[in-house]
């Protein structure tokens, strides 16, 4: 399962904010996504990878961002900047589990706006 960001969301002075606007990856095409959110298919062992693309209007700061699983944080807050590294979680889910990706940005007089955009990510496979 996994999607892919779909256009730009852009956030400044945002409390926690689950990032809208995704579409189905390519070469998942049994992926159900509902509330900006993947939809598990299934039980067992995971490996859930993401990766952020944040343009920053001054290229400093680094993002927060969490996974959450139903509502609940999975594991440590990762932080973003302009790099391609992925981060990665494993876990154990359920069938009908919902995925979603969050970020902050609780601003400051250095970073006036971020934007997240193309190569921003979310997959969920099976261990």
């Amino acid at each position: 399962m996994g999607m892919d960001k779909s256009g730009d969301f852009y956030f400044e002075n945002f409390p926690w904010t689950k990032v809208p606007g995704w579409t189905v990856r390519s070469g998942y095409p049994n992926t159900v996504i509902t509330s900006d959110g993947i939809v598990v298919s299934g039980s067992g062992a995971v490996t859930i990878r993401f990766r952020v693309i944040r343009v920053s209007s001054t290229g400093l700061s680094d993002i927060p961002t969490r996974i959450m699983v139903n509502g609940v944080v999975l594991g440590a807050v990762e932080y973003f900047d302009n790099d391609t590294t992925e981060k990665t979680r494993n876990t154990t889910l359920n069938n009908g589990d919902v995925i979603t990706m969050e970020v902050e940005d609780t601003g400051s007089s250095i970073d006036t706006y971020n934007t997240l955009t193309t190569g921003t990510y979310l997959i969920v496979e099976p261990v």
